[in-house]
């Protein structure tokens, strides 16, 4: 049975809601739709995106508010796949790490969606 489309109305208020200065978002299936709902929700956010979204074509995205952190490095991991390092985008997600830096304290996180 399907669990029909996003209720991106529906969503948008949670996102708002929520407003975490880093926010993890899973099962991104149409990257077009997710940037026009990171426009409408987090017009000030950035974000970035894994390339390898498993057999689903899932993709995750990790939003960060630029104000708070600058970007570092992003990579996808796909030794809980199954795979190796860098394997090839294979039937399961790889683990997408970010890693952001705090402009403030120059503190460097690690963020990883899974």
């Amino acid at each position: 049975p399907s669990v029909g489309q996003t209720d991106t109305n529906e969503l948008q208020k949670i996102i708002k809601s929520v407003k975490s200065d880093v926010m993890v978002f899973q099962e991104v299936v149409n990257a077009d739709a997710f940037a026009n709902l990171m426009a409408q929700a987090l017009p000030s956010y950035r974000y970035n995106m894994s390339t390898c979204g498993g057999m689903g074509k899932q993709k995750i995205a990790i939003a960060y508010n630029p104000a708070i952190f600058e970007f570092v490095s992003q990579k996808e991991d796909f030794t809980f796949s199954g795979s190796g390092l860098d394997s090839a985008c294979g039937s399961l997600r790889p683990v997408f790490l970010v890693t952001l830096r705090k402009k403030k304290t120059k503190e460097t996180f690690v963020f990883a969606g899974i």
